[in-house]
């Protein structure tokens, strides 16, 4: 029989129901095999059995359990909840001494080892209770430290007075702190000496505001954090040792690790990092970033870096109000910015030279609209409308949902729902659906819908609507031309492609043609001796050609003899037809037995 091991065995609770309900004992173990090694997720079979007065006495109760084991190898069951015949509530607790045996069979089955006996101390005895006299605290023998559970009748509050003191209270969900003025301390020696007066603190970790007696507003998070402030008030501290030596400073914030650690009695500091600020005793100083400090009695400054530097990344002044960059800062190049701050709405602009200074920009907006620039969006009536640049969309009236940006751009348009970017862009228009991109692009489309006109001066001669057109001037005969209505697509010039070009409908060429495809084949083949004064018909095979295609064939070199091609077309789909003739009087083989590559080219 194998040895099987029993690492851990413990009873952590007795359910004391109501009387018609039965009693358990919650029991859990882990399994080990003879080598100590894990039982893991395995079925396996407990005997439970409770002797009265020894180890080996009479057993007044037995049970069995069939479980499996988990990952870890724990078991956890009930005792007085597995298959027995016998009675668990018969057992009388309170009358004798009782031993528990266990028993493991890995097998899941009767052969069971024995894992040994033990003296049940106090644990099940609670079982006893269901028969006692029920009781409402645990007082000590003065009556002054008790745990209550129902001070007045069907109460369910839970109170902990302290030297005839209540400091705790549970109901609810809710635990309440009383009589401490309104402080909470968690740990060792944290909020020693508060007189709980009023005080307010939080105190958690190891000698937390340990010496503070009656200041109060700090909130200290950290083991000695706060721990030697005794007068200091608003204070928050979080992290081990921050400010661990301040005495009397009021309103300071730390936050890492010995973070202002050495300030006593400054205040209004803000230290963000590990050591942050930890050799300053100023005040009003702000110091972000690990070990950023200024060593000294040094106030009113801002320390940004990541460590402890006599010249950190970043340096303000709060009384010079300066600010110093100890570094580079760049944008794109060296500008000269002005020295004093502008009026109210101003924004700083360029003249290009390097030169920054600040200008007033009219921004307006209304009822859903915004307007940028002198006279933008004058007289606009309606809403939706964006307007950027002096004139744009001026005198537009009863419109909405357009975007107009350039100068003069969409002026004295009646129009919804245009684009126009460009000086004078679809300036005078009435059309609606827009988009003009470019110089005086649209100017004089006064009354289409629908187009898009791209490039300087585009469309400035066209009055029609649902028009594309694409080029850098003027012309009636734009580069590229489209009308959506008709779903046709012009270029005005050579159209180059450098890949692959598809056409999914028709593809027009001149005044009146249309193609619908273009193959190239290349086939090589030996055609074989043609008779003097006749011809020869030889077949290639090219797939996707029709009859009424127009077909070219071209060899890859010189036919011998006098054979020449007189002649080729599409005979059948897929299959082009091609006549040598020999106007030799003698039997040649054009290709002098060796065969040839013949190209084609087939225009549907």
């Amino acid at each position: 029989m194998r040895k099987i091991a029993l690492l851990l065995l413990y009873l952590v609770a007795v359910q004391t129901l109501h009387s018609q309900s039965p009693e358990k004992i919650n029991y859990q173990a882990i399994i080990k095999d003879s080598n100590g090694n894990l039982v893991s997720n395995q079925n396996i079979a407990i005997q439970i059995n409770i002797n009265q007065t020894t180890a080996n006495g009479t057993t007044v109760y037995s049970e069995t359990h069939a479980v499996t084991t988990s990952d870890d190898g724990l078991i956890a069951l009930q005792i007085g909840d597995g298959t027995t015949t016998d009675n668990f509530s018969a057992i009388s607790w309170g009358s004798n001494t009782y031993f528990l045996n266990v028993a493991v069979d890995l097998n899941n089955g009767t052969n069971y080892s024995d894992l040994g006996t033990q003296q049940l101390v106090s644990v099940p005895y609670a079982l006893h209770a269901v028969t006692s006299t029920t009781s409402t605290s645990v007082a000590d023998s003065d009556n002054d430290t008790k745990i209550q559970v129902e001070e007045t009748t069907d109460e369910d509050v839970i109170r902990f007075d302290l030297e005839g003191t209540e400091y705790f209270r549970m109901n609810a969900g809710k635990i309440a702190t009383l009589n401490n003025g309104f402080s909470v301390y968690i740990g060792e020696n944290a909020g020693l000496n508060d007189d709980f007066s009023d005080n307010e603190n939080v105190g958690i970790g190891y000698k937390a505001l340990e010496l503070n007696v009656t200041a109060g507003a700090n909130t200290s998070i950290g083991a000695f954090s706060l721990g030697k402030s005794e007068t200091g008030f608003s204070n928050t501290a979080i992290g081990t040792g921050a400010m661990q030596n301040n005495v009397s400073g009021d309103e300071n914030v730390s936050i890492g690790v010995g973070s202002l650690g050495n300030i006593i009695d400054s205040n209004g500091n803000v230290g963000i990092g590990f050591n942050s600020g930890l050799n300053n005793t100023g005040e009003k100083n702000v110091f972000i970033g690990s070990e950023a400090t200024i060593s000294g009695n040094i106030s009113n400054r801002l320390v940004i870096d990541n460590s402890n530097t006599t010249d950190p990344l970043i340096d303000g002044d709060f009384l010079a109000n300066t600010l110093n960059i100890n570094g580079e800062l760049s944008i794109n190049d060296n500008f000269s910015f002005p020295t004093t701050d502008g009026t109210n709405g101003q924004v700083l602009s360029t003249n290009g030279s390097g030169a920054v200074s600040w200008q007033s920009i009219p921004i307006t907006s209304n009822t859903g609209n915004l307007f940028v620039g002198n006279n933008a969006g004058t007289n606009v009536s309606d809403s939706g409308n964006v307007l950027i640049g002096p004139r744009a969309g001026r005198d537009l009236t009863s419109n909405i949902d357009n975007t107009m940006v350039g100068n003069g751009a969409g002026e004295s348009n009646t129009g919804n729902r245009n684009t126009f970017m460009g000086y004078l862009a679809g300036q005078n228009n009435t059309g609606s659906d827009n988009t003009f991109i470019g110089y005086r692009a649209g100017q004089n489309n006064a009354l289409g819908t629908n187009n898009v006109f791209i490039g300087p001066n585009t469309g400035s001669n066209e009055s029609g609507s649902n028009k594309l057109y694409i080029d850098n001037s003027n012309t009636s005969a734009p580069l590229i031309f489209g009308d959506f209505y008709a779903n046709t697509l012009k270029v005005n010039g050579t159209l180059e492609t450098t890949s692959n070009t598809t056409v999914g409908g028709t593809l027009k060429i001149g005044s009146s043609s249309t193609l619908s495809g273009i193959y190239k084949a290349s086939i090589f083949k030996n055609v074989g001796s043609v008779s003097g004064n006749s011809s020869r018909i030889e077949t290639f095979t090219i797939n996707g050609v029709s009859p009424g295609d127009v077909v070219f064939v071209s060899p890859s070199e010189n036919l011998s003899g006098q054979i020449v091609i007189s002649q080729c077309w599409v005979s059948a789909n897929n299959t082009v037809s091609v006549k040598f003739r020999n106007t030799d009087g003698g039997s040649k083989d054009p290709d002098e037995s060796n065969g040839a590559t013949y190209y084609f080219g087939v225009i549907k």
